[in-house]
């Protein structure tokens, strides 16, 4: 059987001199005005025809339009397509309403919301020494010496709200196979509960409580958020202001995955097996009753992040991911599998009626959790043949 292809991305710090600054934001213009374009052919095309371009359609017009867009010299050929590539993408949940009109319609990209282009294949980017080579940009100084082994697949130019450039590559990596004979002797399997007030909660009862780094600027992201809504739109006080306000919330999304980088690795290292729930994260979050700030607890707790790296470093160590149904996890017994009918959040000790077990509850679905994943099941006893 073929084992299945894995990608790494490595991001590279780009310090690209005056010209080659320039070429960046030349090429990156030039894309821009490009999927603008494309989008606005392809909004029209659907409001008139009723239809949708496909993937090779979109290209052969992106090849045609680009023609006519300003500063086509500046951008390479693959990354000309690859806005055609996005503008497919962006297209595809665009559709018309009951009442004739479209919804769910693709937004128009302004300077400040569009900050990268990428070449989508192996062509037109290479290392060279110390410097990166981008294709009609030149050869970039970089940092970062880490280069895993394996080919490079795609390449992505980035431009952060400092302005600062990066270079985001993709590369084809072959799974790295371990088995039992190769671990520590300290290795086993764990079980991990996720939750809102504690994101990680493992068999042993040992504890992470979310990080809420939104808390921490609440006041002055209002305040800036007060300042633009009072300034001009486009004036350079407002321009001032929305900056800073961008850089505030990519520290934010910064120290969020720093954060989460770290768990992860803390939750893979010295494991033979991980069990996560298999959660519906975005209709958890969505429910109606879900006040805003229950909402804001999800995006710190960022459930479906943690558990995306948690399972690239599993792959990288060759350790199985396994991910569980989540159901009756918090209210079934760890000791005996007496299944509790009604258990309130608020109740945070699970008392087992059955057996007398008590514990913090979700150490117990953690226990439950691993146990499920292993295919292990926890039987009740029973008097005089019934359950209990």
């Amino acid at each position: 059987m073929e084992e299945e292809k894995r990608y790494r991305s490595v991001t590279y710090r780009l310090y690209p001199n005056a010209t080659q600054t320039k070429a960046l934001e030349a090429s990156l213009e030039h894309c821009r005005l490009l999927y603008n374009e494309l989008l606005s052919r392809s909004r029209e095309l659907l409001a008139t025809e009723g239809r949708k371009l496909d993937r090779f359609g979109m290209m052969k017009l992106g090849t045609l339009v680009s023609k006519s867009v300003p500063g086509r010299a500046d951008a390479y050929s693959m990354c000309r397509q690859n806005v055609a590539v996005r503008v497919h993408r962006a297209m595809s949940g665009c559709r018309i309403g009951v009442t004739g009109r479209l919804i769910h319609v693709p937004r128009f990209r302004s300077a400040n919301r569009y900050d990268s282009f990428c070449y989508e294949s192996d062509q037109g980017f290479k290392f060279k020494g110390d410097r990166l080579h981008l294709s009609k940009i030149g050869d970039v100084r970089y940092r970062n010496s880490y280069h895993p082994k394996g080919k490079m697949v795609m390449c992505t130019v980035k431009r952060d709200a400092r302005g600062k450039w990066h270079a985001v590559i993709v590369y084809s990596v072959e799974p790295i196979m371990r088995n039992e004979e190769n671990l520590e002797d300290h290795s086993f399997p764990e079980g991990y509960d996720l939750g809102l007030g504690n994101l990680v909660t493992d068999t042993s009862g040992k504890t992470v409580e979310v990080q809420d780094f939104y808390a921490e600027e609440k006041e002055t992201i209002a305040k800036l958020q007060r300042r633009i809504a009072e300034h001009e739109r486009g004036s350079p006080a407002w321009e001032r202001c929305r900056r800073r306000l961008a850089v505030i919330h990519m520290d934010i999304h910064r120290r969020r995955r720093g954060f989460l980088h770290r768990l992860a690795h803390d939750m893979v290292e010295g494991h033979t097996k991980i069990v996560l729930e298999d959660l519906e994260v975005k209709r958890m979050k969505e429910k109606a009753d879900n006040s805003a700030a229950v909402r804001d607890r999800y995006t710190e707790a960022s459930w479906a992040t943690l558990v995306g790296m948690v399972g690239c470093k599993a792959a990288e160590a060759g350790i199985p991911l396994i991910l569980v149904d989540p159901a009756f996890t918090s209210r079934t017994c760890s000791g005996c599998g007496n299944v509790k009918r009604d258990l309130p959040l608020s109740e945070r000790t699970y008392r087992c009626g059955c057996c007398g077990l008590i514990m913090d509850r979700d150490r117990n679905a953690a226990i439950n959790i691993l146990t499920k994943g292993l295919g292990v099941e926890t039987f009740r006893p029973a008097e005089n043949g019934q359950p209990c």
